[in-house]
């Protein structure tokens, strides 16, 4: 919740503060954030705690407040650019109008223009109204020819200075180098890697550390210096597959820097336990410089962790390291061994209690760890435990009118079907990785049934992918 805002007592995502705002007639202020954020810290502290605000607020809306590091579900339907996220709702938590995070006179007025415009409209606008339907996606995944996106993408990217992008930079870079890789084209390789190594030498890694930023400054009086988890392991990926498909003494060391920065600055021991990693630094050098308003953020997010392991687990293959190997698997069963149940899957964050659990994501991410331990260490127990997931999740994931698999299991509890939440959304990367998943699956078990619905998955994630942004990363993940 918002520490500056006390006044008004802000809600989580609940069916009592929806019922609220039905019972009082009242339009929902939907606040989204990070601990991490130096914005968000902020916006908290300079917006959301003066007395206009709180006063409108406290008068004429419910306000729900979000984690959205702890609802990626809500984030990915209501995030607009970026954290914070400020958005007028309807009673039905149907967006109403953005609302501004920058300067608390501006979010003052908007938001007493919102409440009258609520109640001048406020009959309709009670009423559950639905939102229109997705733009339809790529007719047919034979459309698509994946060493030409790769090639367009590369071409973006070498034009017009990368290194200023979003953070899925990593990813759609590891499924372009992999791609190019598999199809033996030389060329894509050498332009991949060629990137990564430039970006590597540019303000987006800090060298002294190791570790890299979620985004690059366009200038140095404008930027935020966050780094997180969940950025580490993305770049540690990509900067393995140029060390194995490139490799030379200065990438081995690159990696070297950035996995022991990992351990540096993300690491603490829980006792008698393998380290586990916080979401942002644990360490105060690494935090040094960082808006003093923002949180350190110590809660363990069970995606993030598998995909480090995987991360540690192709680095230490690349650089022939077995201690990498062999560290990222005991922290791969100490943390699927808190957040794994048989019968309600993988937890979203161990705070320090398992929660949130019927995540798309964590479910596939952890899939694909597990299968990644199995070749590293050849122990049958991973394999059977990632095949025993991604058969639970392709039951309770499984989306019957689009055939791909939804990002949350649909649930009613905790206001679960209002607004968008209420409308499947079948996320093209979890589904990238659940595909890939199951073919390896079904490549070291012999069964083509495996193939079968992993052909399946990619034909119907595919097929919902925006067909407006041909270069999105998820799109190179599903055809890698």
């Amino acid at each position: 919740m918002p520490d500056g805002a006390r006044d008004p007592a802000w809600a989580e995502w609940s069916t009592q503060a929806f019922a609220r705002a039905l019972t009082e007639a009242r339009p929902v202020a939907l606040y989204l954030e990070t601990r991490w954020s130096p914005p968000c810290a902020r916006f908290r502290r300079d917006v959301l705690s003066d007395p206009d605000v709180t006063q409108c607020l406290a008068s004429r809306f419910v306000p729900i407040a979000v984690d959205a590091d702890l609802r990626p579900d809500l984030a990915e339907r209501y995030t607009s650019e970026g954290w914070p996220t400020f958005v007028a709702l309807t009673p039905h938590a149907w967006p109403l109008a953005p609302l501004p995070t920058s300067g608390a006179p501006a979010c003052a007025r908007a938001l007493a223009a919102v409440a009258e415009a609520f109640d001048a409209r406020r009959d309709a606008l009670l009423r559950s109204v639905p939102a229109p339907p997705p733009p339809a996606g790529w007719s047919d995944p034979h459309d698509l020819d994946p060493l030409a996106i790769v090639t367009a993408w590369l071409d973006d990217w070498e034009a017009s200075g990368g290194e200023r992008r979003a953070s899925a930079t990593p990813r759609a870079l590891l499924a372009a180098i992999d791609r190019a890789a598999r199809a033996r084209r030389d060329d894509l390789v050498d332009r991949g890697v060629g990137l990564l190594d430039r970006l590597a030498a540019s303000a987006l890694r800090d060298a002294d550390s190791g570790l890299w930023f979620r985004a690059a400054p366009a200038d140095e009086a404008g930027w935020e210096p966050v780094q997180t988890l969940d950025d580490q392991a993305a770049w540690i990926a990509v900067e393995a597959a140029a060390s194995a498909h490139r490799p030379s003494t200065g990438r081995t060391a690159r990696l070297t820097a950035s996995v022991r920065g990992i351990a540096r600055a993300f690491a603490v021991q829980r006792g008698y336990r393998a380290a586990r990693f916080v979401h942002g630094p644990a360490d105060d050098a690494t935090r040094r410089g960082f808006d003093e308003s923002c949180d350190f953020d110590d809660r363990l997010f069970v995606d993030a962790q598998a995909r480090l392991a995987a991360a540690l687990m192709r680095a230490g293959v690349s650089a022939q390291a077995t201690a990498w190997i062999a560290g990222a698997i005991d922290r791969l069963d100490d943390v699927v061994s808190a957040a794994y149940r048989r019968d309600g899957g993988v937890a979203h964050v161990l705070a320090p209690e398992p929660r949130g659990r019927g995540l798309l994501g964590d479910q596939v991410a952890v899939a694909a760890a597990l299968l990644d331990a199995w070749e590293v260490s050849g122990r049958s127990a991973y394999l059977d435990a990632a095949d025993e997931l991604m058969q639970s999740t392709m039951r309770k994931f499984a989306d019957p009118a689009s055939g791909a698999l939804r990002d949350r299991i649909p649930t009613t509890a905790g206001a679960g079907d209002v607004g968008l939440l209420g409308q499947a959304l079948q996320p093209p990367d979890s589904n990238a990785v659940a595909a890939s998943t199951l073919v390896r699956i079904g490549a070291f078990r012999g069964d083509p049934g495996h193939h079968e619905a992993a052909h399946d998955l990619v034909s119907a994630a595919v097929s919902l992918a925006d067909p407006a942004d041909p270069m999105h990363p998820a799109l190179l993940t599903l055809l890698a």
